[in-house]
């Protein structure tokens, strides 16, 4: 894709990012002058539970970040000043009018591939090698951002046998996502907006080709986008797409969870951006990546009021049992990892141009973090136990 300037490239890179269900809750506003850029999470382009208190729109936000960052670091650009103030993110440094870049291949390559992998493919190179690349991707986002104190840890893990047991917790965290009426017509309605557009590649929403079902499940999805709520409940919506999910879960050969102490947006932000270089890390390597985010989207939805404590509370306690690691944690992101071939559709975007804001965006006073002195953060503390690789960041 050929670009007419530097913002032009660097835009192009920031709406590649993921977001949930792809309805790019963003806005952008450009101050050309003073060459900057806010971002802003918009609760209006996703106004479903799942984006409870806008969280889950601040951490895509997150995720644009990262874009920018990387798409500056490939392009040999001294890295931009960033400024965060509540769910708004101020880029300082952006010559709009600069000669244009080239957007990353890693950033425009990456997708959910939500087909059953080819389970015992990924060798312990790999990972390593993954993890590497985890590590130095986020590394650009510690030393521009600084320090987040979440007390955030990873975990990785390998193990079949842990991996069968949390695609046990995974599913039921699924099963209770969906039989909330209110977040699973919001999903629904996601699937519904991007087959409106026939033909034409889907701007926003989820296209049937994108979910990874066969002809005969695509067949019963386009029935099930036609069913009220009661009829849903009767066939036992919930609970199939709990049995595909364990069915996912269990074919992949790697767990990533990434979990934090607090909802401060400055953490929404650093989760996004960390999501965003472990999944751009996966699309170096040539593995195939998902996001599995009922668990972080039921314990929002709870915090915010839109599903009971004694709902969720079963769900928490199976994942403390089978996980005794994220007792007292937040979820902040789930990915399977493994060996796929290539999903047939992919997601589509809308051109930046269509998210830019008409009025600029009142930022308040932004703060910035004190940046470390090196662009590499203290190496990670890496504990083996078994198959587990515990993730600790120092210093980030």
């Amino acid at each position: 894709m050929d670009h007419t300037n530097w913002l032009d490239t660097v835009m192009t890179a920031a709406v590649a990012a993921p977001s949930g269900d792809n309805l790019q809750p963003w806005r952008f506003a450009v101050d050309s002058t003073a060459q900057k850029l806010r971002m802003e999470a918009c609760c209006a382009r996703d106004p479903s539970p799942m984006n409870a208190g806008n969280t889950m729109a601040r951490v895509s936000l997150g995720a644009v970040l990262m874009n920018v960052l990387l798409c500056h670091l490939a392009n040999g650009r001294p890295l931009p000043e960033v400024n965060q103030s509540g769910g708004i993110v101020e880029i300082a440094g952006i010559n709009g009018s600069a000669r244009p870049g080239r957007v990353p291949e890693a950033i425009l390559n990456r997708q959910t591939n939500r087909l059953l992998y080819y389970a015992g493919q990924v060798s312990a190179g790999e990972v390593d090698r993954l993890l590497g690349d985890y590590i130095d991707a986020f590394a650009v986002y510690c030393h521009v951002v600084g320090t987040v104190d979440s007390h955030d840890t990873t975990l990785v893990i390998t193990q079949p046998g842990r991996i069968a047991e949390l695609a046990e917790v995974v599913a039921r965290a699924d099963e209770t996502l969906f039989t909330h009426r209110a977040a699973r017509q919001a999903f629904l309605e996601a699937i519904r907006k991007a087959e409106a557009d026939g033909d034409r590649p889907a701007r926003v929403g989820l296209p049937i080709g994108t979910l990874g079902l066969g002809w005969h499940d695509r067949l019963a999805m386009r029935a099930v986008l036609r069913m009220r709520d009661t009829w849903l409940d009767l066939i036992g919506f919930a609970r199939q797409v709990a049995a595909r999910t364990r069915r996912l879960v269990r074919s992949a050969d790697l767990l990533w969870f990434h979990f934090v102490r607090d909802w401060e947006p400055a953490t929404d932000f650093m989760l996004g951006a960390s999501a965003q270089a472990f999944w751009i890390s996966t699309t170096l390597q040539h593995l195939a990546c998902q996001p599995m985010m009922s668990l972080a989207v039921l314990q929002s939805m709870a915090r915010h009021g839109f599903i009971g404590a004694a709902e969720v509370e079963p769900v928490w306690e199976m994942l403390e049992r089978v996980l005794p690691e994220a007792k007292g944690y937040r979820v902040g992101f789930v990915f399977r990892v493994g060996a796929a071939p290539t999903p047939p559709v992919r997601t589509g975007r809308l051109p930046w141009r269509e998210l830019l804001s008409v009025q600029e965006l009142d930022t308040g006073a932004p703060t910035r973090a004190t940046a470390p002195a090196s662009i590499r953060p203290e190496v990670p503390l890496l504990s083996t136990d078994g198959h587990v690789v515990s993730v600790t960041k120092k210093g980030l």
